[in-house]
């Protein structure tokens, strides 16, 4: 890696929720003619140290990624952030998951979502019915 200012992106885990058996993730970027360059893939296992499943990425910059499933369902994907500094600093996120829906249809709404909509709801229905017996 080059000096400069960077982020970098380790990926750490994926789990599956689905009925499928071939239930793999990667991420490339594809160069002028077309041809992948892979970043990340889970079909080889997922590396803890090195190079492999791991972008760089200068702060600042704008890439659009690729982002492939073998399977329909949900996958969660774990991942780390650093950013490296020019002064020669450095910071580690927190892992962090991103949830991705593959044809996934049948998916239900975390509970806290579904909680504030009910409870929303009920507010509004309670309101109304107040109305009704002030008038």
């Amino acid at each position: 890696m080059a000096s400069g200012q960077w982020i970098e992106l380790r990926l750490l885990g994926v789990e599956y929720h689905g009925n499928e058996t071939n239930n793999q993730f990667s991420m490339w970027l594809t160069d002028g003619f077309g041809n992948p360059n892979v970043w990340m893939d889970t079909a080889d296992g997922i590396a803890t140290t090195g190079l492999d499943d791991v972008y760089y990425m200068p702060i600042g910059g704008h890439v659009h990624m690729n982002w492939g499933f073998t399977s329909m369902g949900i996958y969660d994907v774990t991942f780390e952030a650093r950013t490296y500094l020019a002064n020669g600093s450095e910071s580690i996120s927190e892992d962090f998951t991103v949830r991705f829906g593959v044809n996934a249809t049948d998916v239900v709404p975390e509970p806290g979502r579904g909680l504030l909509l009910m409870l929303g709801l009920s507010m509004l229905l309670g309101r109304r019915g107040r109305r009704r017996i002030r008038g």
